[in-house]
């Protein structure tokens, strides 16, 4: 059988040369044969653009306890990257919990218990949630493209799907226009989350933690109760404040 490496030199070669720069690297960085049978690699900073070398020199620091975040260019410890093929540990998870709930969130100061983008670093998860103002001029202009809307008959939810994302930019590509062309940082499938409200001041801070295997989202809002298409299955108010309610909503996972 034909594998790559039964592949002769000069098709290693012609493949390499179809390749962006720093898959380039990456293609000749997997094993000695592929090194040899590639051309060299220009490490000059001046030669490429920034996300290229970044990319590449992402690829020859190697270091077991940290890895290179894709949108900050820089190293973090492992712990610091969630990754949605880990085995769940229940232990770490329910400490995870705890931690949320009694502080309102995580130990970053983030939303809590997403994934943050694939290779990047846990400062990134506030990017793949959003909060939409029904009661906003522009809402007209981008009803269509709010799951909350077209699924759940305009229902005031939390929803979760699966868009595309731009490692360039940050954006999710369904929320933001993204004009980036880089070739280096990419674009992935990702977990978003959007919220749907009525008037941006029903709804408060609010932190994201898995109970029964499903994500809900703890939130703080005024005290006019559960809102529009609301069951007691999806919201269950755990604490009443002096001007805001504390309610813990299930997320509708619409893919």
């Amino acid at each position: 059988m034909t594998t790559l490496l039964n592949l002769p030199p000069e098709l290693l070669w012609k493949i390499s040369e179809f390749l962006t720069p720093s898959a380039r690297a990456a293609f000749k960085l997997t094993c000695r044969r592929v090194y040899v049978g590639t051309p060299s690699l220009d490490l000059n900073k001046s030669a490429v653009d920034n996300c290229t070398y970044q990319a590449i020199n992402g690829f020859l620091e190697f270091n077991k306890d940290q890895r290179r975040c894709i949108l900050c260019k820089r190293r973090y410890p492992n712990d610091l990257f969630s990754d949605d093929n880990a085995k769940p540990n229940l232990e770490d998870e329910r400490r995870q919990t705890d931690f949320i709930l009694r502080h309102s969130v995580d130990s970053l100061g983030g939303p809590g218990m997403i994934n943050s983008p694939p290779g990047c670093c846990g400062w990134h998860k506030s990017n793949l949630h959003r909060v939409i103002d029904a009661s906003d001029a522009n809402f007209v202009g981008v009803f269509a493209s709010i799951p909350a809307a077209q699924t759940l008959s305009c229902s005031y939810k939390w929803t979760s799907k699966t868009e595309t994302m731009c490692f360039h930019c940050g954006k999710v590509k369904a929320w933001t226009k993204c004009n980036c062309d880089c070739e280096s940082c990419g674009e992935s499938a990702v977990r978003t989350y959007t919220r749907l409200v009525r008037q941006q001041r029903d709804l408060g801070r609010f932190v994201f933690f898995r109970k029964d295997g499903d994500t809900w989202v703890r939130e703080w809002r005024d005290k006019s109760g559960l809102f529009l298409g609301e069951t007691s299955d999806d919201a269950d108010i755990v604490r009443a404040e002096e001007e805001r309610l504390c309610v813990e909503v299930r997320v509708e996972n619409l893919d």
